[in-house]
């Protein structure tokens, strides 16, 4: 029997990041969690030098970052730091923030975010990637969980 879901029809998926070199960090693309009932932030890191590279949150009360700060909310956090050898995720310590180690390997880290846990008046967010190294490449896709399925989803990259 053929399920009912769809990805497409069920999350809205955006381009947070653009793969780029990740020297000195960077915040990606806000999107509003107005029409959601979860997001997750899946970043892709190729690491060419020896450094970690630390993956979190920043809230804002509108696309255009007004406003913009930190979460301190704890999520759910996974991650795969030997993407050459296995397929699986592990799931790490709920927190605020999750950091790699240093091996020069491939990597996905995946944290969860809910929007019931936004600081009051903010629901706009954005994955953020800490200073690293100009030879590691990251780059991350938004995953959002609509509160209803349907064949257009409201657009998440305006307030």
């Amino acid at each position: 029997m053929a399920m009912a879901f769809t990805m497409p029809e069920t999350f809205s998926i955006v381009q947070g990041g653009e793969p780029a070199t990740d020297a000195a960090g960077r915040t990606g693309d806000y999107v509003s969690l107005k029409h959601c009932h979860k997001m997750w932030c899946i970043w892709h890191i190729t690491q060419g030098a020896a450094n970690t590279v630390a993956c979190s949150f920043s809230e804002a009360t509108d696309v255009a970052a007004i406003g913009a700060q930190a979460t301190t909310t704890t999520n759910g956090v996974w991650s795969n730091l030997t993407c050459g050898t296995t397929g699986v995720m592990t799931r790490r310590a709920d927190a605020a923030n999750y950091t790699t180690d240093a091996a020069v390997l491939h990597k996905i880290v995946c944290m969860q975010f809910d929007p019931s846990q936004f600081t009051a008046t903010y629901d706009c967010i954005a994955g953020v990637t800490g200073a690293s190294n100009v030879g590691n490449i990251t780059s991350f896709v938004y995953y959002l969980w609509a509160r209803y399925q349907q064949d257009a989803m409201p657009n998440p990259i305006v307030d």
